[in-house]
């Protein structure tokens, strides 16, 4: 579960790493575009935090809809690095949204594991986990992109880094299973 939780991090240091980036250099969105997309972007999150979550464990479970979350964020990636208009990311985000399934889940699976005392040493471990993403996620991210949209490339992939995101979501859902 603990590397799990490392790839899913890994992978969301992507979306606040490169998303301004990439809406510029692929669809030539401008920052009033950008804004519009991030409020959707919390608006999707407030409803599947605060009235999805709780519902989805409770029918599914904390297993499967951990496994629910990991596949939506996986497919949301996808869309969202093969994505030809603004309109078909917007979609791999509302997609990905569903993604915040899993980290309570996640988290609740990992707290079952541990014995009332070792709680804070749980906590301290996933938040090492998330720094140690929040410290490499930004140059493995960066450099992808910068090699997947560099001037001698005969055909850019600037979709890349979200696709190695997503490809790392398939890798923990396998690990999860």
């Amino acid at each position: 579960l603990a590397w799990v939780s490392f790839l899913s991090n890994l992978a969301h240091v992507a979306l606040p790493t490169l998303s301004v980036l990439y809406m510029g250099y692929r669809y030539d969105w401008n920052t009033g575009a950008v804004g519009l997309l991030l409020a959707g972007v919390a608006v999707c999150s407030i409803i599947v935090q605060g009235v999805l979550v709780g519902r989805v464990v409770k029918k599914l479970g904390e297993q499967r809809t951990m496994v629910v979350g990991l596949v939506c964020g996986a497919v949301g990636f996808a869309i969202q690095g093969f994505a030809p208009t603004g309109l078909v990311y917007v979609v791999g985000v509302v997609v990905m949204s569903l993604w915040g399934l899993c980290g309570p889940a996640l988290q609740g699976l990992m707290t079952r594991h541990v014995s009332p005392s070792q709680q804070g040493l749980l906590q301290g471990a996933t938040s090492s986990i998330t720094g140690i993403t929040g410290m490499i996620g930004p140059l493995i991210f960066t450099q992808v992109f910068s090699y997947f949209i560099a001037p001698e490339r005969a055909a850019p992939m600037p979709g890349a880094p979200f696709l190695l995101a997503g490809a790392m979501l398939w890798f923990a859902l396998g690990l999860a299973a």
